[in-house]
């Protein structure tokens, strides 16, 4: 199971490079299911997460973690449930998204 989730993590991380770079900021990811990804300082996740939920890519704003202080706005996104083509297409729609979203 570790080798295929981190296929899928790499994957991911690829991708949001490879397609996202300059609005979504995935750091390396050396553990876990998720991965937490930052956007620009100016936006808001929570507005980020429901234009994505409406577009069908379901991706939690890290704000919702908060407990008291204020995180830099980002999202958590999964990959341990999505073959390698499902994430290459999560990524494509996002890019449709987040485009409208900075310009």
């Amino acid at each position: 199971m570790r080798l295929l989730y981190a296929e899928r993590a790499d994957c991911l991380q690829q991708a949001c490079r490879r397609e996202l770079a300059g609005v979504l900021d995935l750091p390396p990811i050396n553990t876990g299911l998720d991965a937490a990804a930052w956007l620009p300082a100016h936006w808001d996740d929570r507005a980020v997460s429901r234009q994505l939920a409406a577009a069908g890519i379901e991706a939690r704003p890290l704000s919702f973690y908060r407990i008291a202080r204020q995180p830099p706005p980002g999202l958590l996104l999964g990959f341990a449930a999505l073959n390698p083509a499902q994430i290459e297409t999560g990524v494509a729609e996002m890019v449709q998204v987040l485009g409208t979203l900075s310009a």
